[in-house]
């Protein structure tokens, strides 16, 4: 269920989008490995205490078989429930994506790392006491997110997005040490089950952290790893273009949005005019190479919206380079009398194709601005605002 609720938000993405469907076997794990590895805690309680086991069919009663035998059973059922919770987005990607497709090596790594979850909540489980187990396994479980950020951290500190690959051999070492560390996890499990008693469990301590401390050792050292996790797929572009001539061009997962980016971006073009908005290339963010040198290219920021309010997303970030509103406060001290005319610039060609203008009004001087040439005609609006908009788009623009 915590999956399905995790994941739910990209059924209701602008596009299909591969990439982040199969990182969503690891992100989800956010809520999923701390659920599991609380039950898998939980679930040790039955065999914690050298006085009595609940000990399941076909297995001996104490050691390596009972530990093996319970981790196995917990964690074909959380990978099972994993999956079904992922089921939706699986099938959408697999039945509607227009490139690529999930990544199985990407999956697999996701679960590799549950079912590691999974064996240390049930090690967690025997090793602290009945009530101390699950909350234990759930504070280590959350700690996890943010004390561990390497290549071995259970989950990435950012989502992968059309664009994006995760490397395979990333992934490879990822299912190999989240592998080793499973069977680390269920055979330190196993050794002290065999090896505690009532009266000294010092033994079984010490060859629990025997077998653990190689993969602790490798988890702390990959935090260093100055490699990259995620790489551009170096797809080609996918382009159209709009009223003016200028090529709108989108990742090819994106393609279902290209009419309508496209429309929206031949909209502000119309209103802008020649002199504020020249003729350039836009390009979706994530294959911004497609644009040739010297194009006065705008990028799009992230169009990956949950719904129709990318297009006016798109917008946003268009109308905010055009008039220097993206770059205000940034390249030095920030000019208030500046931004707020850059801020004002960016709502009127907002208002002009109907979007709204809230985000950059937000200020009186912007507002008052504002006021000032949505007073005047189109034409005679924009005579004002391209009067100065070299030093607009630079954030240095002058009250109108």
């Amino acid at each position: 269920m915590t999956a399905l609720v995790h994941s739910h938000g990209l059924l209701h993405w602008a596009y299909v989008d591969s990439v982040a469907i199969a990182a969503e076997y690891r992100q989800s794990l956010t809520t999923t490995g701390i659920l599991a590895c609380a039950i898998a805690a939980w679930s040790a309680v039955a065999v914690a205490n050298p006085s009595y086991a609940h000990v399941p069919p076909g297995s001996v009663r104490r050691g390596l078989p009972l530990a093996r035998a319970n981790v196995a059973y917990l964690a074909c059922c959380s990978c099972l429930g994993f999956s079904v919770g992922l089921a939706p987005v699986t099938v959408v990607a697999a039945s509607r994506s227009d490139y690529g497709g999930p990544s199985i090596v990407v999956i697999l790594s996701g679960l590799a790392t549950l079912i590691a979850y999974v064996a240390a909540g049930y090690l967690i489980g025997c090793l602290a006491p009945g009530y101390l187990g699950t909350p234990l396994a759930i504070g280590l479980a959350y700690s996890m997110l943010f004390f561990s950020t390497g290549l071995l951290s259970p989950i990435f500190d950012f989502d992968v997005l059309a664009g994006l690959a995760v490397p395979v051999r990333v992934s490879v070492i990822r299912i190999i040490f989240f592998g080793g560390t499973t069977i680390a996890l269920v055979i330190a499990a196993g050794l002290w089950l065999k090896m505690r008693s009532g009266q000294n469990r010092a033994p079984a301590a010490l060859s629990v952290t025997a077998t653990l401390a190689p993969f602790v050792v490798v988890l702390y050292l990959s935090n260093g790893y100055s490699g990259p996790r995620v790489t551009a797929d170096g797809a080609p572009a996918v382009c159209a273009e709009a009223s003016d001539g200028s090529a709108v061009c989108v990742h090819p997962a994106r393609v279902d949005l290209l009419d309508r980016l496209t429309a929206s971006v031949s909209d502000l073009k119309r209103v802008a005019g020649p002199t504020i908005w020249p003729r350039s290339t836009v390009v979706d963010a994530t294959v911004r190479s497609a644009a040739p040198p010297g194009s006065g290219t705008a990028d799009l920021l992230q169009i990956q919206g949950r719904d129709g309010g990318w297009v006016a997303a798109a917008q946003f970030d268009l109308a905010a380079q055009i008039t220097g509103a993206q770059v205000c406060g940034i390249t030095g001290p920030m000019d208030q009398q500046a931004m707020d005319v850059s801020s004002a610039a960016a709502a009127w060609l907002l208002s002009e194709v109907g979007q709204n203008t809230d985000e950059f009004l937000n200020t009186t001087g912007a507002r008052e601005e504002f006021e000032i040439l949505t007073s005047k005609s189109e034409p005679d609006a924009r005579a004002l605002v391209a009067r100065q908009i070299g030093a607009i788009s630079h954030c240095a623009g002058r009250p109108f």
